[in-house]
């Protein structure tokens, strides 16, 4: 997510670079842009509304981004929030831009205080909608500026994944002015909308979203020049390996007791699921094609501890079959090193497909990882 301004027509001719911190380093991951998608109601004229999704053509291996939250997204008024950029250091001496990453703390004020914001320069009067944030530090010295827009404005939490996102850096007068406080589009006020957008654009959407099965659906590959097949016959419909997140897979609400992690035990990108009960991950519909009537199900994963009680099932559902596919802790999966789980089943005619993983645990200690999901097809 962005500024509209940086990018009003939403034509998205730029990359997008993912965990670089400094423009002289080549590090991080440089990743090319699907669509731009600006608020329908953005006024270039007033900045209202000043908020553009970027749909990227593919995932991004890190973890490190900052939540979008409908209740946490309206800090309190004084709150302390932190603006990030590589904007103008130092507007007293020409526009001098920063190499590296840089953060600010400043404070939130009421639209009504920042509505009568004057000065030397003009006044904001007039200026200040219900789209808009404002937040300054008292007296001036520390601020957003030239160079930040469609920057984040963030809530910290106890580390960067708690993150919540309140403002995109919008507009202001001057830079760091006591006069003058810097001006954010208001993630709270538009929430629905890019929650919205970004279920139904996203083949990743994040987890707190929440997104419902009516928002999207993944298609996965009905064209044949998409089509993988592998040895058998076997066609890939789907591939998970939580590189850039959940995926396809969200937790269900009640019972999700799972956790991402960039890596761990020797593999990228791996789900944990810890449960004292029941912990499940269910997917989007997965559109498959009419003539696949046998599906093959494989699952990586790796127990760290478990009981003998414990079960790792995968349901599957089907437009006109369903089941379950349970593998006994101990006996079927292995203690500390990473298996491979596969199981097949018939659905004749179907058009679509949702899994569910599911961890049903009698004990509070049991914990399980999952590294890639592997669907596949066959006539």
């Amino acid at each position: 997510m962005s500024a509209a301004h940086c990018d009003s027509g939403g034509k998205g001719n730029y990359k997008a670079v993912v965990g670089r911190h400094d423009h002289d380093d080549n590090d991080g991951q440089k990743l090319s842009v699907k669509k731009a998608l600006p608020h329908p109601d953005y006024d270039g004229d007033t900045t209202d509304n000043d908020f553009v999704l970027i749909f990227l053509n593919e995932s991004a291996n890190s973890n490190t981004f900052v939540k979008l939250n409908s209740d946490a997204a309206t800090p309190d008024i004084g709150a302390a929030v932190t603006v990030m950029g590589w904007g103008d250091i130092d507007p007293s001496d020409g526009q001098e831009l920063s190499d590296e990453l840089m953060e600010v703390e400043v404070n939130v004020i009421t639209n009504e205080e920042c509505d009568k914001s004057d000065g030397e320069f003009g006044s904001y009067e007039d200026q200040i909608t219900s789209n808009m944030l404002c937040a300054r530090e008292e007296g001036g010295g520390e601020d957003s500026c030239q160079g930040d827009s469609g920057g984040p404005l963030v809530i910290k939490g106890a580390n960067a994944s708690e993150d919540v996102q309140v403002g995109v850096v919008s507009w202001g007068i001057g830079c760091a002015s006591k006069d003058y406080p810097g001006v954010y589009a208001r993630v709270s006020a538009q929430y629905e909308w890019i929650k919205s957008e970004v279920c139904k654009g996203s083949k990743n959407p994040p987890s707190s979203f929440g997104c419902e099965d009516k928002d999207r659906s993944i298609t996965t590959r009905n064209d044949a020049t998409d089509s993988t097949t592998t040895d058998g016959g076997w066609n890939i419909i789907y591939t998970e390996e939580f590189r850039g997140g959940y995926g396809i897979f969200t937790g269900d609400s009640k019972t999700n007791r799972a956790t991402r992690y960039n890596s761990a035990k020797g593999k990228a990108g791996v789900i944990r699921m810890n449960t004292d009960g029941t912990s499940t991950l269910k997917s989007s519909q997965i559109s498959v094609a009419n003539s696949e009537n046998k599906f093959k199900i494989s699952v990586d994963m790796y127990a760290v501890s478990m009981s003998h009680e414990d079960n790792i099932c995968v349901d599957y559902k089907t437009s006109t079959t369903h089941g379950e596919k349970c593998w006994k802790a101990l006996h079927e999966i292995p203690i500390s090193q990473w298996a491979t789980k596969t199981f097949e089943f018939e659905a004749v005619n179907t058009e679509s497909l949702r899994l569910r993983l599911r961890a049903d645990s009698s004990s509070a200690n049991s914990d399980i990882l999952i590294s890639r999901v592997n669907i596949e097809g066959s006539a």
